[in-house]
C-alpha cells in the first residue's frame, strides 16, 4: 500500500511539474530537453529522461531518437562554448584578486581528475609546458600522446554519471592542452556513447522515467552539497596553513 501511494504521489507531482513545463515551453519538449541537457551534472543523462517523460509532456513527449538528438545538441553547445572560452576566462580570473583562489582550486581539481582519467595526459610536463607544446610541430610521439589524451577524455565522458559529463570532460581536455577540435571530438563522441546507454536505460524503465529522473536530481543535489562542504573545509584549512606559514616566517625573521 505504501508503495502504491508513493507512486500515486509521484504521478501527481509529475503532472504538476508537467503543467509548469507546458506554461513555460508550450509543446516544445525538444527545446526544454536541449536546455536541460546544458545544465551541469544533469546534462544529456537527465535531458533524455526528461524529454521522454510522458508524465511531464503527455502526447508531446519525445521519442528515443528525438530525445537523444536534443541531448546531443545541448551537450555540443556546451562543449563548443567551454572549449573556446574556458581557458581565456580562467586565465583572466587568475589575474584577479577576488577570483584567483577559486580559479586555481578549480584548475587543480580538474587536473587531479585528468590524472585519473587520462593516463600520461596530465603529467607534470603537460601541466607546465602545454602552451609551448601547442606551438611546436607535433612529432610522432606527441601525436601518440594526444591520441591517448583524447581517448581518456572520450572514456571519461562516455560513463553516464553526474560528474563525468561534457562539462568536466571538456574542462579536462582544455586544461591538459588539447586543441579545440580534439576536445570537441573526444567530448562529443563520449557523450554520444553515454546517450546510447541512457536511451537503453530509459527503454528498460520507461514506465518509471519520472522516478529515475528524480533519483538523478537527488544524486545531483547531494553531490552539490558535498562539494560545497568540501570547498568550505578546504578553504578553512588553507587559511590555517597560511596563518601557520606567516607565524613560522615571523619566527625565522626574529631569530
Amino acid at each position: 500500500m505504501q508503495f502504491l501511494s508513493a507512486i500515486n504521489l509521484d504521478a501527481s507531482f509529475s503532472a504538476w511539474l508537467g503543467g509548469i513545463f507546458a506554461k513555460i515551453f508550450g509543446d516544445n519538449a525538444w527545446l526544454a530537453t536541449i536546455l536541460i541537457s546544458m545544465i551541469p551534472m544533469i546534462e544529456l543523462k537527465g535531458g533524455i529522461l526528461f524529454g521522454r517523460n510522458v508524465d511531464f509532456w503527455g502526447r508531446n513527449a519525445l521519442t528515443a531518437g528525438q530525445a537523444y538528438a536534443c541531448g546531443l545538441a545541448g551537450g555540443l553547445i556546451v562543449t563548443i562554448i567551454l572549449a573556446l572560452l574556458l581557458k581565456p576566462v580562467f586565465d583572466w580570473l587568475k589575474k584577479t584578486k577576488l577570483f584567483r583562489r577559486f580559479a586555481l582550486r578549480f584548475e587543480k581539481s580538474v587536473l587531479r581528475k585528468a590524472d585519473k582519467a587520462v593516463k600520461g595526459g596530465a603529467s607534470e610536463d603537460v601541466k607546465k609546458n602545454s602552451e609551448q607544446e601547442q606551438k611546436e610541430e607535433e612529432t610522432s610521439g606527441n601525436e601518440k600522446r594526444v591520441f591517448w589524451q583524447m581517448l581518456g577524455v572520450f572514456c571519461f565522458v562516455a560513463v553516464p554519471l553526474p560528474l563525468t559529463g561534457v562539462w568536466m570532460g571538456t574542462a579536462i581536455g582544455v586544461f591538459i592542452g588539447l586543441k579545440f577540435w580534439q576536445t570537441l571530438i573526444a567530448a562529443f563522441c563520449g557523450n554520444a556513447v553515454a546517450g546510447i546507454i541512457i536511451v537503453l536505460v530509459s527503454e528498460i524503465f520507461f514506465d518509471y522515467l519520472n522516478i529515475v529522473f528524480f533519483i538523478l536530481l537527488g544524486i545531483v543535489a547531494v553531490l552539490i552539497v558535498v562539494g560545497i562542504v568540501k570547498m568550505v573545509i578546504d578553504s578553512r584549512r588553507e587559511k590555517r596553513e597560511g596563518v601557520k606559514e606567516e607565524k613560522n616566517s615571523d619566527e625565522k625573521t626574529t631569530d
